[in-house]
């Protein structure tokens, strides 16, 4: 499980045992308006033609669009 944490909260993403992925730190922040966490996954896992780029992202609800 990957998680990037910060005081009071954070954000995770659960992937199965098998499934390799690089963390795309590039991709992800934290701050006081949104926190996101990014992984990719080889292209040859699901015999694609380019990778798959999986995020998740967490807005509280009383922070600024």
């Amino acid at each position: 499980m990957l998680e990037r944490v910060k005081v009071g909260g954070g954000v995770s993403l659960l992937i199965t045992d098998g499934i390799y992925y690089t963390w795309r730190e590039d991709l992800c922040t934290s701050s006081n308006v949104a926190e996101t966490l990014f992984v990719e996954i080889d292209k040859s896992l699901f015999g694609g033609n380019s990778n798959i780029v999986v995020g998740v992202l967490y807005r509280p609800p009383d922070s600024d669009m």
